[in-house]
């Protein structure tokens, strides 16, 4: 089993921003994508975070590695990525806790007040969007760990 430094690169989704199919118009697979994507860069930063940092998770379980995704969209604000988290955390939120399309009333918590967003329409367009915010919170968390 892989620790450290060597765990963390093992959790890098870099390799999955060419993967992913940005023309499709099929809202499930568009739905799955960016769950996907969020998904992926919250467990890079959690990866980050233990075995980089040392932190200690906040999670229910109150394992040490129990990461809050709460956690994850609040640490990014004020990073110059501000925008990107809300849009890919809100785009997330709308995709997996949302049936219908357009999504209503979907809340971003990581900030203080939370963002309401009253509605979205879950479409390619918005897969495009999440994926730039996908890519610019990889390079940022990248560059602030030090990772090649």
């Amino acid at each position: 089993m892989y620790t450290g430094s060597s765990r963390v690169i093992d959790f890098d989704p870099s390799l999955l921003l060419g993967l992913l199919d940005l023309n499709t118009k099929n809202e499930v697979l568009i739905r799955r994508q960016i769950s996907t994507m969020y998904l992926a860069v919250f467990n890079f930063w959690s990866a980050l975070e233990f075995y980089n940092n040392g932190s200690i998770g906040k999670g229910k379980s109150k394992e040490p590695d129990d990461f809050l995704e709460v956690e994850f969209d609040s640490s990014m604000i004020g990073k110059k990525v501000d925008r990107e988290i809300i849009a890919l955390s809100t785009y997330r939120s709308a995709c997996d806790h949302r049936v219908s399309n357009p999504a209503k009333n979907i809340i971003f918590i990581g900030k203080n007040p939370p963002i309401k967003i009253p509605s979205l329409i879950l479409s390619n367009d918005i897969l495009k969007k999440a994926h730039l915010s996908f890519a610019t919170i990889i390079d940022l968390l990248k560059k602030k760990y030090g990772i090649p």
